[in-house]
């Protein structure tokens, strides 16, 4: 991983965070992402403490808009020269998870959950392949819940069943 660049979403916290800070220990140059600003703010100071701040570049990035997360990727380029790897970590549960069964759910917290978990996805690898030599890597997160239903989990369960 010496000297190769990675980007990670959903970078702030959580496994996106570890990710990041396991890819630095390893040498890796990182690019990170998250919609949250402080928190991400505060990621950059926890790792820039601990690696050196020339190797991580953060960027606001809202996966669900595709503009915003190609100019990240593009920024990324212009900064380290390409995009060996990708983590595409970026993910919510949404607010009422585990509360409220389908018939119950509002049709905005759905749309919203389906459009980080999914479209999010989509549109990183959608920039990252586009920039990517045919030797990287990427992975994408799902989670246990994609594999078998739970009781009042339907959006988070469907945004996140493996292909």
């Amino acid at each position: 991983m010496e000297g190769k660049v990675y980007s990670v979403t959903g970078a702030a916290s959580g496994i996106g965070l570890a990710t990041a800070r396991h890819l630095l220990s390893r040498g890796a140059l990182v690019t990170i992402a998250d919609v949250r600003q402080e928190a991400l703010d505060a990621a950059v100071a926890d790792l820039a403490g601990q690696y050196e701040s020339k190797n991580i570049f953060a960027r606001t990035v809202d996966v669900t808009k595709s503009a915003e997360v190609a100019t990240w990727i593009d920024e990324t380029i212009q900064r380290f020269g390409r995009l060996d790897g990708a983590a595409n970590l970026a993910g919510i549960e949404g607010k009422s998870i585990t509360r409220k069964g389908i018939v119950d759910l509002d049709e905005e917290e759905w749309d919203e959950v389906i459009n980080v978990n999914l479209k999010g996805v989509f549109n990183c690898l959608k920039a990252e392949l586009r920039r990517m030599e045919s030797n990287a890597s990427i992975v994408n997160a799902s989670s246990v819940a994609g594999l078998m239903g739970t009781k009042n989990c339907a959006a988070y369960s469907a945004s996140k069943a493996r292909h």
